[in-house]
């Protein structure tokens, strides 16, 4: 039996090694690896997990819902690596199911959206 680590299941799929972990979470693991102690799994049943998934848009970065502390409105929270990147991802249709979805929930409305555009950010020192 072949094995293989969340790591190298992003690098064939071409996702993040966290998008991986998530996809590999159903898989009991079959060992860890002796030099970096990482999960390894079955080549053949994490394959399987990578097939057939939907590819998001190259240029996404991230997805986050943001819920009020009082439980009366959800935001959308998206990022992504240029603002034609996302243009790209619109008119190529890959949000139209997600509209889809949202605008068939029963209570959601559409607020228009918006863009913002990151002034400044803050990293802590690494140890």
């Amino acid at each position: 039996m072949r094995r293989v680590t969340a790591q190298q299941c992003a690098t064939t799929w071409g996702v993040s090694p966290s998008y991986a972990r998530r996809l590999l979470a159903p898989l009991q693991a079959v060992g860890r690896d002796l030099e970096t102690g990482a999960l390894l799994y079955d080549q053949t049943q994490a394959a399987g997990l990578g097939t057939g998934r939907k590819a998001g848009h190259p240029g996404a970065i991230s997805a986050h819902f943001l819920h009020s502390a009082d439980g009366s409105r959800v935001l959308l929270y998206t990022g992504w690596t240029s603002v034609e990147a996302h243009q790209e991802a619109a008119e190529a249709g890959h949000h139209d199911e997600g509209h889809e979805i949202f605008s068939s929930t029963p209570g959601v409305r559409p607020t228009g959206g918006g863009g913002y555009h990151l002034h400044r950010s803050l990293s802590l020192p690494r140890p």
